[in-house]
């Protein structure tokens, strides 16, 4: 099981462009591009492995993100979130890890915060397999950059997508279970060294 209390000890091949990072809006630059997004064939979860730390969804279907189609990996999640919005952490954070026929990994990363219940989260607690109830609200704002994966090996070259909306929300009860089954398991904020953080909208 993986360790977050040493991930001092994690040694990234490369020690630039890791993530997760904090997204502060002095180094976003405000672009009128909006996130082309598609589900193609649904998102299914097949498999749900307890990894001690996390719970890996893994599964299969297909989107089309910024015109690329993808095909879906497996979800995880993270608490306390691992991306900071202006320094300031959300309740959770949902990654979904998709891979292109080429063999690029771009990662969403949905970032929640207290409010009401969710299905999607409340499938993950549940440990629920079939569709994957994927909806990015309307009114979402999407932080687009290239970083790493968050665990070892930090692989780098990994596209990330971060997704803010007032409507990615859980309540109460959803983050207790969180907290009670996996205390901590997020890796602390990397350095940005300069990279390029665009900023979408649906």
């Amino acid at each position: 099981m993986l360790d977050y209390s040493k991930q001092n000890d994690w040694q990234p091949d490369v020690d630039y462009l890791q993530s997760p990072i904090d997204i502060r809006q002095a180094d976003v630059s405000q672009e009128k591009q909006r996130l082309s997004f598609k589900i193609e064939e649904p998102l299914l979860i097949t498999i749900v492995d307890n990894l001690g730390n996390n719970l890996k969804f893994s599964g299969n279907g297909s989107v089309e993100i910024l015109q690329r189609t993808y095909q879906f990996q497996q979800a995880h999640f993270h608490h306390p979130t691992e991306h900071l919005i202006g320094g300031q952490a959300s309740a959770l954070e949902v990654h979904l890890f998709f891979t292109s026929s080429i063999g690029q990994t771009l990662v969403l990363a949905l970032l929640f915060k207290l409010g009401k219940a969710n299905d999607l989260v409340q499938q993950l607690i549940e440990q629920k397999f079939g569709d994957v109830d994927l909806q990015l609200p309307n009114d979402s704002v999407i932080y687009h950059y290239l970083g790493s994966l968050t665990t070892p090996p930090l692989q780098t070259g990994v596209e990330w997508l971060v997704v803010t909306s007032a409507d990615l929300t859980l309540n109460q009860g959803q983050l207790d279970w969180f907290t009670k089954h996996f205390p901590v398991n997020a890796r602390r904020v990397q350095p940005l060294q300069k990279r390029p953080i665009e900023m979408l909208k649906m």
